[in-house]
């Protein structure tokens, strides 16, 4: 707000016009309001790792529930969850990513095959759905106030996977019989999540890194279903898909997905009020590229989630305060990935995984 002598008494978070007129000149400037920075969390994505974190081979990685996926076997083993959670808060935590890989199994194949859940019906199965219920409710009771649940296809429902392509379909680069099951199984556990989470927030990811992803359908896949989310969901609940920020090799990844989302969103023709990256390496770089994508689209005031980061890592924190202080990027808070920087896997099976669950979080406490 600007009185009428051209002072600014007011803004609002986010972006802020300032309009004022002194000795008959007037003029406007858009200017970023910073954000606070908040205290984040953790990607969940298990409560166990078996004897994969120690041998990091496939036959582990799918061994029968070796991998205990908080979602897909939350009722094996609830006391540690529940254990987890409260060292999680007790270290400063205090937003929980819930990670829930999903794909079609068949109707004869297994409730949960590694870090998978079978959705061939649609839906969660009933044994998930109130896992789902109960993480949601164990997370409430300890503290949390803030959700991200991150959906994400595997196999034959990703869009991008080869297993996509269905030589009898009409259109043999687009399935519709598996799109069908992943809007049925998103809406569905969107709405089941929205009637289970009382007082939390609750925050969509559609489909983890799959924004402005360049394989396959999946440019198609991520239009048709941000246009399919919002005929039934507000826009404020999700920032469609997270992207993946950088790698070793590249501090561009990030930002020219970003672009190619931003043109998928203005497609359906609506913009998430908030962007997701995931970065690892080269952290101010990939930032700061991220940036000059947010600026060409005329987006840098809007709200930003290091949705993945490595674990409790100092020069990832780094990097967050520098953007903050001198991009002006306004990050909300970072939810770190249990994977340390320079843990070497020993196969490619160890990959991103360094411990069980990500209990830690003093690095990133202060921005």
């Amino acid at each position: 707000m600007v009185s009428a002598a051209g002072v600014v008494t007011g803004v609002s978070l986010g972006i802020a016009t300032i309009s004022a007129t002194a000795e008959g000149l007037s003029g406007k400037l858009d200017v970023t309001v910073m954000v606070p920075y908040e205290s984040g969390g953790s990607n969940y994505p298990f409560y166990s790792m078996g004897t994969e974190l120690s041998n990091p081979t496939p036959a582990n990685w799918y061994a029968p529930l070796n991998l205990r996926p908080v979602i897909g076997t939350y009722h094996l083993d609830s006391t540690t969850v529940q254990q987890q959670l409260a060292t999680m808060y007790a270290n400063g935590q205090r937003k929980v990513s819930l990670n829930l890989w999903y794909t079609d199994l068949g109707p004869l194949g297994p409730d949960v095959y590694g870090h998978e859940v079978n959705a061939h019906s649609g839906h969660l199965l009933p044994q998930h759905l109130t896992n789902l219920k109960s993480v949601l409710a164990a997370i409430q009771r300890t503290g949390f106030n803030e959700v991200i649940l991150r959906f994400d296809t595997q196999w034959i429902l990703d869009p991008s996977d080869p297993a996509w392509v269905d030589s009898s379909s009409k259109d043999p680069a687009w399935v519709d019989s598996s799109y069908n099951i992943v809007w049925s199984f998103v809406s569905s556990t969107i709405r089941q999540a929205e009637a289970a989470k009382e007082n939390l927030d609750l925050l969509y990811d559609l489909d983890g890194e799959k924004g402005g992803l360049e394989v396959g359908q999946a440019r198609a896949y991520t239009r048709r279903l941000w246009k399919d989310y919002l005929s039934q969901f507000p826009v404020e609940n999700s920032f469609g898909f997270s992207i993946a920020g950088a790698a070793p090799s590249s501090t561009t990844i990030g930002a020219d997905r970003l672009t190619s989302l931003i043109a998928d969103f203005d497609a359906v023709g609506t913009r998430p009020n908030v962007y997701a990256d995931d970065i690892y390496d080269n952290e101010l770089e990939a930032l700061a590229s991220f940036y000059q994508a947010l600026a060409a689209a005329h987006e840098q005031h809007k709200l930003v989630i290091f949705n993945e980061g490595y674990y409790n890592d100092s020069i990832t924190a780094a990097a967050i305060k520098r953007a903050r202080n001198e991009l002006h990027m306004n990050i909300r808070f970072i939810m770190q990935w249990p994977w340390g920087r320079n843990t070497q896997p020993s196969g490619s099976f160890g990959c991103c995984f360094s411990v069980d669950y990500a209990a830690e979080y003093s690095a990133y406490r202060t921005p």
